[in-house]
């Protein structure tokens, strides 16, 4: 497979670099991911002139190209599935997994400083209404980094979400995952119905996939540089709108995944104080660092 894509999708430019290029048949085009939507051409470069160094390089490309196919193929035929191939189970899951990563990634990037802020805010919030919050905690000056209660608040969620997956893995029990199953599904406009075997097969996948994601995120805590990978936009077919099906209620994924959604937001006791009407004297808390 790989030699014929090479003979088929490896070409040079004008200065001699080597560059991906698959055409996208007309049915596809509009259902291609991201920024491929609509384009004639799937095009990469490899950023390079040598071709030992193009080879080395074109199967992971190559690999990047078949995903968006799929996905391209899936969007195009979106409809109530009684059954779901092998493929098209990894491809969700894998998709799944990759925003997870992603996720943690756009929050180390910039969602720790508007985290921050909003714990900074809810504090002096909370002082106003005459509470004093006792929190493990300051809010944090720094801005060159996570701070340490986003840290700490991420190791947390990772230990406690580990727990919680083995025992499903241990138990082949999806129930943990299917909220996640059923919104990824609705972000790809799919319906399988719950029954079914495909179903109960991609739960299963889903629960790896998370166990995945997990560990990706893990070894980030533990000082190991982990890139992110590139994550196509999903298509639903045109004229479709999103079902906003089951279980997620209208969330987006970043909202429903467990690990992320503010690995190091507000602690939740904290949360819950913001609703408190304070009628007199002055409350002592003391929060739980937890996502």
């Amino acid at each position: 497979m790989v030699q014929l894509a090479l003979l088929s999708y490896l070409i040079k430019d004008r200065h001699g670099t080597y560059k991906f290029r698959r055409p996208i048949g007309l049915p596809l085009r509009d259902f291609m991911p991201g920024v491929r939507r609509g384009k004639a051409n799937w095009m990469r470069s490899l950023d390079t002139k040598d071709p030992a160094t193009a080879k080395r390089r074109f199967p992971a490309v190559l690999a990047e190209c078949q995903r968006d196919f799929e996905l391209a193929g899936l969007a195009k035929g979106q409809r109530v599935r009684g059954d779901l191939t092998l493929d098209e189970i990894a491809m969700l899951a894998g998709w799944f997994r990759d925003h997870a990563i992603v996720e943690d990634e756009e929050f180390r990037i910039t969602g720790y400083l508007e985290d921050e802020k909003l714990y900074r805010d809810n504090l002096a919030r909370l002082e106003t209404m005459g509470v004093a919050a006792v929190v493990t905690y300051p809010p944090s000056e720094r801005i060159s980094g996570l701070s340490d209660r986003q840290v700490a608040s991420k190791h947390h969620s990772i230990a406690m979400t580990d727990v919680a997956l083995k025992r499903a893995v241990a138990a082949s029990d999806t129930s943990l995952i299917a909220q996640e199953v059923d919104i990824v599904l609705d972000i790809f406009g799919i319906e399988v119905p719950k029954e079914s075997a495909a179903y109960r097969r991609l739960g299963l996948a889903f629960l790896a996939a998370f166990q995945e994601a997990n560990a990706m995120v893990a070894r980030r805590l533990n000082g190991q540089a982990v890139a992110s990978p590139e994550l196509p936009e999903p298509k639903l077919e045109a004229g479709r709108r999103s079902r906003q099906s089951g279980k997620g209620k209208g969330l987006t994924l970043r909202d429903a995944l467990p690990i992320w959604p503010a690995a190091g937001s507000v602690d939740t006791e904290l949360r819950c104080l913001m609703e408190l009407e304070v009628s007199n004297g002055k409350t002592e808390v003391q929060p739980r660092v937890q996502a």
